[in-house]
């Protein structure tokens, strides 16, 4: 049995001396496509974190604390950190029904 002979043997020289060899990368090339995709990557997180972060600044612009005497019926007042203002807790939507007979209560939520 013969051993096939290797034509162009000096392909892999040419890849020792930095130049690419048929569509093939040098690690200098494929190290730089890395850093350009991490940057790209990086960049593109920082400008969607920025757009976001704009997003609920102006979205929560006009929230404002609430007063004692602004609470309507069935309110829930929080205290905040400044005296005197509260934060009104957010409002939950549950349906009860309530049966009363004598002393006994069946309640469905």
């Amino acid at each position: 049995m013969k051993l096939p002979t290797h034509f162009g043997a000096d392909k892999g020289d040419d890849a020792m001396n930095g130049r690419t060899v048929a569509g093939r990368l040098t690690v200098k090339q494929a190290i730089g496509d890395l850093v350009g995709l991490v940057a790209k990557a990086f960049f593109g997180g920082l400008g969607a974190a920025v757009a976001m972060s704009l997003a609920i600044l102006a979205l929560s612009a006009n929230v404002q604390a609430a007063r004692i005497n602004d609470a309507k019926a069935g309110t829930l007042l929080l205290r905040s950190g400044e005296a005197g203002e509260f934060t009104a807790a957010p409002q939950m939507s549950t349906e009860v029904a309530i049966d009363v007979t004598g002393m006994v209560a069946r309640t469905r939520v």
